[in-house]
């Protein structure tokens, strides 16, 4: 004799086993998706950390300048007091204008040096040793090309790419399927339990 015995009722479109297994696949998926997210918020932020070192040094450049013009000025203003065309008392504020700029100067100093180490955070060699910049490192002057390129972000995608492929949206989709996988599993257990057998 022989017989079979199948189960028409409760499992027979999604059981307990089958549901499992679909949504940790569809997990894997979203924690890799989850994972390119937080690599593109640290990519933010050091791309922030360059930026903010990048404006400190245009600073300091700025303020190089204001020193040399207030020198070349604390220079000229006593030969004209000598000469009688200005007060001698423009010699003492020439002196204090000379004296703000280059503590203007040694403060944007500071500030390049700390937003250099704030970038120097996010460099790392392969063999998780820390990198730190050196002073006479200095940040590219027009970055518009290299950052773009160092981030791959001069290829020519489509919004389209970009709507499809982004990470927090595909996190989100793998969710929901998920979601959908636990919702089949639910409504598969509301059938009653049938066995059909043949002998």
């Amino acid at each position: 004799s022989a017989g079979v015995s199948v189960s028409v009722g409760r499992g027979i479109w999604m059981d307990k086993r089958m549901a499992v297994l679909k949504k940790a696949r569809l997990y894997r998926q979203q924690s890799q998706a989850d994972l390119e997210l937080l690599v593109n918020a640290l990519l933010f932020e050091a791309s922030l950390a360059y930026f903010d070192w990048l404006q400190a040094y245009q600073d300091l450049a700025v303020f190089e300048g204001f020193v040399r013009n207030a020198r070349v000025r604390l220079e000229g203003i006593p030969q004209s007091a000598l000469a009688g065309d200005r007060p001698t008392i423009d010699t003492v504020e020439a002196r204090i204008a000379f004296a703000n700029r280059r503590l203007s100067l040694e403060q944007a100093r500071v500030r390049t040096t700390q937003a250099a180490l704030e970038v120097s955070t996010y460099l790392w060699l392969e063999d998780d040793l820390p990198v730190e910049l050196q002073s006479w490192v200095v940040p590219e002057v027009n970055p518009a090309l290299s950052v773009d390129r160092a981030l791959g972000l001069d290829l020519e995608l489509g919004e389209d790419w970009i709507s499809a492929e982004h990470p927090k949206l595909r996190s989100l989709q793998y969710k929901l399927e998920a979601l959908d996988v636990e919702r089949q599993l639910k409504a598969s257990r509301l059938l009653p339990e049938i066995d059909l057998e043949y002998n």
